[in-house]
């Protein structure tokens, strides 16, 4: 940086070479004076320009100095093994099958039905029970369901139901009536055979037939009273 004297004598330079420059027109004899006087600034301005300035030194190594360039360091990278954890194998646990005994129902031919000595089996016509129903429902119930009783009446019928069964149909000889009116029809017993030997007697009879059987009184509808583990006997 030039310094402040150095300034200073290169402008008192240029005033004293124009004041130099109008004397010489004046033809005054002072030119020299003042050409001389410009010199001397001159000189003083060369001289200011060649002093090393230590500061200006610094200045123009700052801005000159190329940048350094700092070397990247690129850090290495790190392989981390992949840890696979093993898969836990779990031993399949195969419960033992539990076999479950299958029960199947006994039919009406396999029941175990206990039938108790004839001579405790008490005996009735048919006529009777119905005329009991018809008297007191809730007493016959009580008499004749689930019990064991001895029957002799009159064939009606052999015939089947829709099951496929065949059964027996006994009349009572009791009027069948609906609301107070006789149908012409009668009350009937109907009875059902359990084992062939039954089904075998049961297919030699016919309408008129009188017949005795022992059965398990089962339930009246409407005009019809059921016996089942029906089996023929005689006097």
């Amino acid at each position: 940086m030039i310094p402040v004297i150095g300034i200073l004598s290169f402008a008192l330079f240029i005033v004293f070479l124009v004041v130099a420059a109008i004397s010489a027109r004046k033809k005054d004899g002072s030119s020299k004076k003042w050409l001389s006087m410009a010199g001397v600034c001159l000189i003083v301005v060369v001289v200011m320009l060649s002093v090393d300035d230590p500061e200006a030194r610094k200045v123009s190594e700052t801005t000159t100095q190329p940048p350094s360039t700092i070397p990247a360091t690129t850090a290495p990278l790190t392989t981390v093994p992949a840890t696979t954890a093993p898969l836990a194998t779990v031993p399949a646990t195969t419960a033992p099958h539990t076999t479950v005994p299958v029960t199947i129902p006994p039919t009406i031919a396999e029941d175990t039905e206990i039938v108790p000595p004839r001579d405790q089996i008490d005996q009735y016509a048919p006529s009777e029970i119905f005329n009991d129903y018809t008297n007191n429902q809730l007493a016959a119930e009580r008499k004749y369901e689930d019990k064991w009783i001895e029957i002799k009446g009159l064939v009606f019928k052999v015939d089947k139901g829709i099951t496929g069964e065949f059964y027996l149909l006994l009349d009572s000889g009791v009027p069948l009536l609906v609301m107070g009116i006789n149908t012409g029809g009668n009350h009937q017993i109907q009875a059902y055979f359990d084992d062939d030997e039954q089904l075998d007697i049961l297919s030699t009879l016919n309408p008129g037939d009188e017949v005795r059987i022992i059965g398990k009184g089962k339930t009246k509808m409407l005009h019809i009273f059921s016996i089942y583990h029906c089996f023929f006997v005689w006097d």
